[in-house]
């Protein structure tokens, strides 16, 4: 086992909690009103069976009550690991202004394809350019997480399939925060990676901003959870995610759906 038994309760209790709320939204502060549901939408239910739409509302209220589950277990297990973990962590430091403006240069270069992107080699060149007066600069992480022996750390958790804007504005914050802290201390992170394997990952987008099959700082999947908590943590997540998901789904299926 990689997670210690308070780690293991406190990530079941928030995907149980998640789950609560959405029930609690849908059977009892709001619950399915049929003939209001068909008055609203005579069309969609003349052509498709209730079911699917009453399955529908509940996925609606799961994903709100969700929200940024990977962040908020990536700050559970970190901050055992760690010591210390916080998302949306806004940390101020200095540059230069000439490496704010090589950053752009950079940016603007991957924009226009006019290199290609490779992490090393851009934070080098964002490094050496420590000319022109000091800029306090001010970054928002996803996540951030830190030891009381001076190692600190910081991740963009972003959905497997990120687009393109998003990844502009990580590569950009990391890029700011591993210069301020001389080191590359950020990385681009995807909770879980779809394509099964770093080499099979085939989502373009992200691919303008990022080496995704060479750069270090890019984790996916079990790169990211291993970094934060040691081999085998994603598999530990999804085997508390199946236990606590049992009773849950068989309550969604009598006490909401009206299955048997």
């Amino acid at each position: 086992m990689v997670l210690t038994e308070s780690t293991r309760a406190a990530v079941a209790a928030y995907f149980a909690g998640v789950v609560e709320r959405a029930l609690r939204r849908r059977i009892e502060l709001e619950p399915w009103d049929l003939e209001q549901e068909k008055s609203d939408r005579p069309i969609d239910f003349a052509l498709v069976p209730e079911e699917v739409w009453k399955a529908s509302k509940f996925e609606r209220s799961y994903t709100t009550s969700r929200g940024s589950a990977w962040e908020e277990i990536a700050v559970l297990i970190a901050a055992d690991t760690f010591g210390h973990a916080e998302r949306n962590s806004r940390y101020v430091g200095e540059l230069h202004q000439e490496q704010l403006a090589q950053i752009q240069r950079i940016l603007n270069e991957l924009d226009s394809r006019a290199r290609a992107p490779d992490w090393d080699e851009e934070l080098a060149s964002v490094l050496e350019a420590e000319t022109g007066d000091l800029v306090q600069v001010t970054v928002v992480a996803d996540v951030h997480v830190w030891d009381d022996h001076g190692r600190r750390e910081f991740f963009e958790v972003k959905a497997p399939r990120p687009n393109s804007d998003q990844t502009k504005v990580s590569k950009e914050k990391m890029l700011k925060l591993s210069t301020m802290l001389g080191r590359t201390c950020a990385y681009y992170a995807l909770p879980y990676n779809p394509y099964g394997t770093r080499a099979a990952y085939a989502h373009s987008p992200p691919g303008r901003w990022f080496d995704m099959r060479a750069d270090e700082v890019v984790l996916m999947g079990n790169e990211f959870w291993d970094h934060l908590g040691g081999s085998g943590t994603l598999a530990e997540v999804f085997e508390i995610l199946e236990a606590v998901g049992a009773p849950l789904r068989d309550r969604i299926r009598r006490d909401y759906l009206g299955l048997d």
